[in-house]
């Protein structure tokens, strides 16, 4: 395969990736004993003094948090997608195919020490495809 193809792989997972974590704003967790239930109406409820008057509770900042997750995953897909459009530049191809491969390198890493499986493969399998990308593009 080419390095195209490769690219464009990692770059629809990363649009497939938003979508699903988009699926996480639909319903509510449901807390399986009372220590879950009692957090979560900590998480809700309590709101901390950030200061400027702004008064906010975690799960406020954690949606925040993965709102912006969606849209990084959203955004970065869609740029490559139509960067992608522009890859007969070789010169342009190969660094987008580096910053990409460097990137989602660096946002692994944390990835893997502090969250769960579901987005530790979706990201794996974009990452995959970039530097598939990347190793196609040396060969080239």
């Amino acid at each position: 395969m080419n390095y195209k193809t490769f690219f464009k792989f990692g770059s629809w997972t990363l649009i497939v990736t938003a979508g699903f974590h988009a699926l996480s704003f639909i319903g509510q967790p449901e807390p399986a004993n009372d220590t879950e239930r009692q957090l979560m109406d900590l998480m809700a409820n309590y709101k901390q003094d950030l200061g400027a008057g702004i008064m906010r509770s975690t799960k406020d900042i954690f949606t925040f948090l993965s709102l912006c997750m969606s849209f990084l995953c959203l955004f970065a897909g869609i740029s490559n997608l139509i960067v992608s459009k522009y890859f007969d530049n070789e010169a342009l191809a190969k660094r987008m195919i580096t910053f990409n491969v460097i990137f989602w390198t660096v946002v692994l890493v944390p990835l893997y020490l502090l969250t769960f499986l579901p987005p530790q493969v979706c990201f794996t399998l974009a990452w995959l495809g970039f530097v598939g990308a990347f190793v196609a593009a040396r060969r080239r």
